[in-house]
């Protein structure tokens, strides 16, 4: 009996160290697999990642400074309505027009496209274009009003003419209404 009873003992001590001592180890082992797979993965991750950034700076780091001068100028990083208002005068002057009636809108914040229409396609999000417009008139021949929307289009910052009429005065002098949007990025 004692031949027969110490196998079995034997094989049921060996089934509760499998199934208590065993087991959880190989369970403990399956997750730091699990955790070190999900680890070189990231790593993977940021080694891609860092060579874009370092790809991003050496392309930013090529730029030079009049240029990167002016990228700020033209994407602004928030609304300075002042600045716009001597700008637009200062155009209208270079233009030798009058400028009349001037009406600042307050900062408005939107997702509209450059036209002024709700851009198609995209999905508005938490990050909106801030743009501000100035109306006003201006006073002076066709020729220098063409040279004053000259002077708009390729200023800095971005400005864009979004609404006009004209109305005739006296002669070849008109009287021009017209609405002109600046805009910065949004703010994060």
């Amino acid at each position: 009996m004692k031949r027969t009873l110490t196998p079995i003992l034997s094989i049921i001590v060996a089934v509760l160290v499998i199934v208590f001592v065993t087991k959880p180890k190989y369970e403990e082992i399956k997750l730091v697999r699990t955790e070190t797979d999900e680890y070189r993965v990231a790593t993977e991750k940021y080694a891609i990642y860092n060579a874009k950034i370092q790809e991003l700076l050496l392309v930013r780091d090529s730029v030079n400074l009049k240029d990167k001068e002016r990228l700020d100028t033209l994407a602004q990083a928030e609304l300075d309505v002042t600045r716009l208002l001597v700008d637009i005068e200062n155009m209208a002057v270079r233009a030798n027009m009058s400028v009349e009636n001037v009406e600042v809108l307050d900062k408005i914040h939107g997702t509209e496209g450059a036209s002024g229409r709700q851009t198609e396609g995209v999905e508005p999000s938490s990050e909106e274009v801030q743009f501000a417009e100035v109306t006003l008139s201006l006073g002076g021949t066709y020729l220098n009003f063409k040279n004053f929307l000259k002077s708009v289009e390729t200023s800095l910052p971005l400005m864009e003419v979004t609404k006009m009429t004209l109305n005739q005065r006296e002669g070849e002098e008109y009287s021009f209404n017209v609405t002109v949007r600046t805009y910065a990025l949004p703010v994060k």
